[in-house]
């Protein structure tokens, strides 16, 4: 599925190649796409996302 993204989601070591830093910006990025493809739709409503986590301790570095 490519270098990050895995069959059942975002892929990483955490603070090696997933680091909190990363996330922010794949969300951020992933909040514009989808902005872009309501608005190019004419559709000008904030789009909805949901983001879930496990319960492993690195889960939490990337809730905040």
């Amino acid at each position: 599925m490519g270098k990050y993204f895995g069959t059942d989601g975002f892929r990483g070591t955490a603070n090696e190649n997933l680091t909190a830093d990363h996330a922010f910006r794949v969300g951020r990025f992933l909040g514009w796409y989808y902005g872009e493809l309501k608005r190019r739709n004419g559709d000008d409503s904030a789009p909805r996302i949901v983001i879930g986590k496990d319960t492993r301790r690195s889960s939490y570095m990337f809730v905040y």
